[in-house]
């Protein structure tokens, strides 16, 4: 049977070992998260949505202009309850994440055979930590990817630089709308905002949440590029003759 023959087939049997994935379900945590990620996106676009309103009618507050009561109570109903699904949403987003990150860093430190530089423990701790957690995400994420390199195995060499700019810009993205959102509701915890201050806070949050829409989305597409460098390079590992012929094919 010819090269080209065989390729077509698959793998042949009995050339592999077992599979040195530890955690397959860190796929299943992974679409979980996504699932969140994609609900955030939506939730913050009906942020934008909602907050348009108020920032239409609270310069009428500010400057003692006639506006109906029922006007202002809908508008601040429909903000508390946004702002309750979105912390609801978050929370759900961030727990499957901080599961996925261990499963995965657990997969990535048995791909590669790098014992002691990949704790799973830490990769999660690096989030909960106050100061850390400003710094080190990004460089756990960047390790991961590399850890999960598929052609570390194969003769092509490492993968194109873009899963760097999505870390980098997804990084970005989280520090921008943290730093939007802060400034947005600092008024607020202080207690006894003026019309004014909400106003600010309204247009800061409004910004945030534009922001946060593509950074819950490249969020998404960084777990799934992380569990699918791993998938391959598990192949590659495990049917180490079928490398070349999936090089070539």
């Amino acid at each position: 049977m010819s090269d080209r023959t065989q390729s077509t087939t698959g793998p042949p049997a009995g050339t592999g070992r077992e599979a040195p994935l530890r955690y397959p379900s860190a796929k299943q945590w992974a679409n979980a998260c996504t699932v969140f990620l994609i609900l955030m996106g939506l939730v913050f676009a009906f942020v934008v949505d909602f907050l348009l309103p108020d920032v239409r009618d609270l310069p009428f507050v500010r400057d003692n202009l006639p506006i109906a009561e029922s006007e202002l109570h809908r508008n601040h109903v429909r903000l508390v309850g946004i702002t309750k699904a979105a912390m609801v949403v978050g929370a759900l987003a961030a727990i499957t994440w901080l599961v996925w990150q261990f499963l995965a860093h657990a997969n990535a430190r048995a791909l590669s055979g790098r014992k002691g530089k990949l704790v799973p423990a830490l990769g999660v701790v690096c989030w909960i930590i106050p100061g850390v957690n400003f710094i080190l995400p990004p460089f756990v994420m960047q390790d991961m990817l590399r850890a999960s390199d598929p052609d570390s195995v194969s003769s092509k060499g490492r993968l194109g630089g873009w899963a760097s700019l999505v870390v980098l810009l997804w990084w970005t993205g989280w520090l921008v709308g943290g730093a939007l959102l802060y400034v947005a509701f600092l008024p607020v915890l202080e207690g006894h905002p003026t019309p004014s201050d909400l106003i600010t806070r309204d247009h800061f949050a409004i910004a945030a949440s534009l922001v946060a829409i593509p950074t819950a989305l490249l969020g998404a597409v960084l777990l799934h590029q992380v569990n699918a460098r791993q998938v391959l390079k598990e192949d590659r590992l495990v049917y180490r003759e079928w490398v070349g012929w999936s090089d070539t094919a």
